[in-house]
Formats: structure tokens, C-alpha cells, sequence
């Protein structure tokens, strides 16, 4: 008769070499697979993850990007005096114009005829919390789904004033500077768009 393999089910190995020691062979009397630890979940911010991704992640790292897409040196000056140029006319942040023509989108919904802008913001307000960098956790729930005695934990902003923040933004660039708004929608809001899918 062959020989009678030991099982080791109710002894715990502490290591792969102590299991070897207690001769045991790997893959046949045991598997050697590590313990999985919980992974925490990340506080950081999308913008903080995504500066952490970048190859850019400063001015001293611009030479070592500007090798990958530019023959000569001089090339690569030349395109960043011209958008040096183009960033000191516009001062405004790009993500005010993406915010305000997402408002502009949903006002033209069928779904959203006749109702105020009010309402309509406080439906989309965590999409236009990612806009202004505010924490969609932070801010207070809706009155309508309170429950006495039941509010979030975490409330830093009332509802009301950030609905109030996004209004103004979208006042100050549609309403007052139409132009500008208009010719943002013309000539660069499909390059914007096309990067963000």
C-alpha cells in the first residue's frame, strides 16, 4: 500500500517555512496565499487623486513632459509663451462655464418647463457640488426628506446657501456676460468635452 499523507485541517501555519519545516509541500498539502487586509477607504478628493496621477505634478517635472512632446526646446517655449498669453486673458475657471452650461442644458429639458431655477439646481446639486469643490456629504439633506429628529451628521453648508453660491456663478457668466458665455459655447466647449469623456 502507498504511504498515508498527513493532513494538517485544525493546525494553523503561521508562514510558508514553518509549513515546509513541518514537512508539508506547497500546492499538494497546502496553499500558500496571503491574508487579505481590509483596504481603507480614501478621504482624498478627485482633484487630489488625479494631481497624484499626473506626470505634471510640478514646474520642475515640465522639462521631462516637454521632451515626450516636442522636438526642440525651442518648440516647446514657443507653445508656452502662447498659452501663458491666453491664460492671463482668461481668468475665469474653466469648470464656472462647464457648470453653467449644465444648468443651461437642464433648464432646456421638457421635464424641467415651468419650474424655477431654484428647484431645478437643487435637483442637480450634487453634479454642481463637483463644480465648485464642495463635498456633496457635507451638505445638509432636502427639507422634504427630513425626518424628525434624523439630519446628516456631517453638515458644514446648508443647501440653501450653496444653491445660493451656484446661482450666483451661473448670474455673474450667463446673465451679465453673455458674450463671453456664448463664445466659450462656439469655440472651446467641445474640446472641454471631448477631454471629460
Amino acid at each position: 500500500m502507498g504511504k498515508v499523507k498527513k493532513v494538517y485541517k485544525h493546525k494553523k501555519i503561521v508562514s510558508v517555512g514553518a509549513a515546509i519545516k513541518m514537512g508539508l509541500k506547497p500546492y499538494i498539502d497546502f496553499y500558500p496565499i496571503k491574508k487579505l487586509t481590509k483596504i481603507k477607504p480614501s478621504t482624498k478628493t478627485l482633484a487630489e487623486m488625479m494631481q497624484e496621477d499626473s506626470p505634471l505634478k510640478s514646474w520642475a517635472d515640465l522639462g521631462n513632459c516637454a521632451k515626450d512632446l516636442y522636438d526642440t526646446p525651442g518648440e516647446a517655449l514657443d507653445v508656452l509663451a502662447r498659452e501663458s498669453i491666453k491664460v492671463k486673458k482668461d481668468k475665469r475657471d474653466p469648470r464656472t462655464y462647464l457648470l453653467c452650461l449644465m444648468l443651461e442644458n437642464e433648464k432646456q429639458k421638457k421635464i424641467n418647463k415651468g419650474k424655477k431655477f431654484n428647484k431645478i439646481i437643487d435637483e442637480v446639486l450634487e453634479q454642481c457640488c463637483t463644480y465648485i469643490d464642495v463635498d456633496y456629504d457635507t451638505v445638509d439633506i432636502p427639507k422634504t426628506e427630513m425626518v424628525v429628529g434624523h439630519r446628516n451628521k456631517r453638515v458644514k453648508y446648508s443647501r440653501q446657501k450653496i444653491i445660493d453660491r451656484v446661482v450666483s456663478k451661473h448670474d455673474r457668466l450667463v446673465i451679465k456676460q453673455p458674450s463671453e458665455y456664448k463664445d466659450w459655447v462656439k469655440n472651446e466647449s467641445h474640446t472641454v468635452l471631448k477631454l471629460l469623456k
